[in-house]
């Protein structure tokens, strides 16, 4: 978990729309290259940046986030992002509604987007593709697609102190959602 001073110099880095590297050692050996957004005590959310295209967004579980890198690499790439206009404040994120889990999970159900939620364990990961179904206040049920665009029955319920990392908006998600069956509610 990363300290108090970082916490600040993530809000400056929110503020200046400026692209990080985030290491989870303990979960993840590749780092994730991201815009912050939003950042709250369960989570970070930011802009998954990938080869100098933004492709949807992450919340980043804070229990894992090791480090956080900010050199000339970064700064460097943050200038080609903003002399491109790839980073725009504007988002259909709505900020200041989300203050936890239970308030992000909320605006993704009520926006009805195809989320893939991650539980990385260095013994075993597990990871589920769908829509959320139910939020609760320690938990939230999801309804998944399988990759051939068919939805399961039944919701899984997953817990959210098991969460790691919660991808949406990305290219495949929208795929997913534009081309799958159509969901039995």
């Amino acid at each position: 978990m990363i300290f108090d001073i970082e916490m600040e110099k993530l809000n400056n880095d929110i503020k200046l729309e400026k692209q990080i590297s985030i290491k989870r050692d303990v979960i993840d050996e590749n780092s994730l290259d991201i815009v912050p957004i939003l950042l709250t005590e369960d989570f970070l959310l930011a802009h998954y940046v990938y080869d100098f295209l933004v492709d949807g967004y992450k919340a980043i579980a804070m229990k894992g986030i090791t480090r956080i890198r900010r050199d000339d690499i970064e700064e460097y790439h943050s200038s080609i992002l903003r002399k491109e206009g790839i980073i725009h404040k504007e988002n259909n994120i709505a900020r200041d509604e989300i203050k936890n889990w239970e308030t992000f999970f909320r605006f993704l159900k009520n926006e009805k987007l195809i989320v893939d939620i991650s539980l990385e364990k260095p013994e075993n990961d597990s990871f589920f593709v769908g829509m959320i179904t139910k939020v609760g206040k320690d938990s939230l049920k999801i309804l998944e697609i399988n990759p051939l665009g068919r939805w399961k029955e039944e919701s899984k319920k997953i817990c959210y102190s098991d969460i790691t990392l919660v991808s949406f908006g990305n290219n495949y998600s929208k795929m997913m959602l534009k081309y799958s069956e159509k969901m039995k509610r």
